[in-house]
């Protein structure tokens, strides 16, 4: 009888064990598949944030005319708001995804925090002087680049890991 006792808590105590693990690893699950809805959702927001603004017509329109009347000439177009709000506050949780979505992850907002620091550094107020024409050509000629670099790896994650995504520009409104 005491046998029977014994062995019937071994099996509890396993069976428990077994439940434990599987409701952590569904917590894990949930709270992966929660992060990932959220990223997703933030990388699809700038996106939109961005084509919605214009930014890239808006530069291309400095660039025409820019130095044109004095050789010289300052862009004004800063960041002002983060818009990374759920990568800083998830930055350390980024191992629940795989490994693939967190590279792509990375990527992106290495590409979105070098296009704000560029486009800052570009609108400083500070300058003692402005940029020559040349630079300013060539300065927004990498920042074009960068944004495309952006929006291609963006919509990259948004289809792979979402979907179609309507926020590329290649479709027309």
């Amino acid at each position: 009888m005491s046998s029977d006792i014994i062995l019937g808590a071994i099996i509890g105590a396993i069976a428990t064990g077994i439940i434990q693990l599987g409701l952590k690893i569904y917590e894990r699950l949930q709270e992966a598949s929660s992060l990932r809805a959220a990223l997703l959702g933030e990388v699809s927001a700038i996106l939109e944030i961005v084509k919605v603004l214009k930014v890239e017509e808006y530069l291309s329109e400095i660039q025409k005319s820019f130095g044109e009347q004095t050789g010289k000439d300052r862009i004004y177009l800063t960041v002002k708001e983060d818009y990374f709000l759920v990568y800083k506050a998830n930055i350390n949780r980024l191992g629940l995804l795989n490994s693939k979505l967190a590279e792509d992850i990375s990527t992106f907002y290495t590409f979105c925090f070098s296009g704000m620091e560029h486009l800052n550094e570009l609108s400083n107020q500070d300058w003692m002087g402005r940029i020559e024409k040349e630079e300013g050509h060539r300065k927004l000629e990498n920042l074009f680049s960068l944004l495309f670099k952006i929006r291609e790896k963006g919509n990259n994650i948004l289809s792979v890991y979402e979907g179609p995504t309507h926020t590329d520009s290649s479709q027309k409104d």
